[in-house]
């Protein structure tokens, strides 16, 4: 952290007073700075690109929406790259101290749904388009020492489902990829603002809907009414579905020696089985 901090002083005109750690996530660290000053660094240079990537489209997505975003400045001291943008003043939906009471819920979901429709319906020829992969396959899942052999069969049963999905082109739009619990901030239980769009990419519609259902489905849901209402067009909510089961599973396969995030996925998995039973 001191590390970041120093680096931080280089590159603003006046002394740092102030610093709170928001983000300590699994490919950056996010510190705000007098309240003034958001600084995000990657984990590791894997993700320099990603950076690159996030501040060109937000550049490109900034006269198209209606909610804050930010607008990032790239630093690069020696062989350390990061971010700056300026604070959008708000918290993060994880960190409500009390659930919204359900007109405010409702609010919420019709300002997400409004800023969906409106990344959707941007035509940018330089966002590449990224299929709906996930990591693991047969072998891996019979091979895997953590998946129990109930996990072992959902999980192929998901990899057949999967494939027999197929999608037209209409259903590739330009997706923020990541909408997740922690990404959009309110300030009175109102919409302020969308971060982290470093996953941004051409991608199926439905997929939009799927990493927000691990943490609070009911909202997904009300999104996703709201949206079809906006734009006229359907959500495959049982894809999405299964989509973020498959992306779970990804995780505990991956993280086989971290007890922890296994654990973490599986609760995901356990939220999002609640949801499919609400979709079918």
């Amino acid at each position: 952290m001191k590390q970041n901090i120093n680096l931080i002083q280089k590159v603003i005109s006046e002394p740092i007073c102030q610093v709170e750690v928001i983000e300590n996530g699994f490919h950056s660290i996010a510190y705000i700075i007098n309240n003034k000053f958001v600084f995000r660094f990657p984990r590791s240079q894997e993700f320099y690109q990603e950076y690159k990537n996030e501040t060109l489209i937000l550049e490109q997505l900034k006269p198209f929406v209606s909610v804050q975003i930010p607008s990032l400045k790239i630093h690069q001291e020696k062989d350390v790259l990061f971010t700056e943008h300026a604070y959008i003043a708000g918290i993060q939906y994880s960190q409500l101290s009390q659930p919204l009471c359900e007109h405010d819920k409702d609010t919420l979901a019709h300002d997400l749904a409004v800023f969906l429709s409106q990344i959707h319906n941007v035509r940018l020829s330089n966002i590449p388009y990224l299929p709906d992969e996930h990591q693991f396959n047969e072998e891996m899942v019979q091979n895997s020492p953590v998946l129990t052999n109930e996990e072992k069969t959902k999980c192929l049963t998901l990899l057949d489902s999967y494939r027999q999905y197929s999608f037209s082109e209409q259903d590739v739009v330009l997706c923020h990829t990541d909408l997740n619990e922690n990404n959009f901030l309110l300030n009175n239980n109102k919409l302020v603002g969308i971060i982290d769009f470093g996953n941004a990419c051409q991608r199926n519609v439905s997929t939009e809907f799927s990493t927000l259902l691990k943490y609070d489905y009911d909202l997904t849901f009300r999104i996703v009414k709201y949206y079809q209402s906006l734009t006229g067009r359907k959500i495959d909510m049982m894809y999405a579905v299964l989509f973020q089961k498959l992306r779970c599973f990804d995780g505990i396969i991956e993280n086989q020696n971290n007890v922890n995030q296994i654990n973490r996925y599986r609760r995901w998995i356990r939220m999002v089985e609640t949801a499919e039973t609400f979709v079918k």
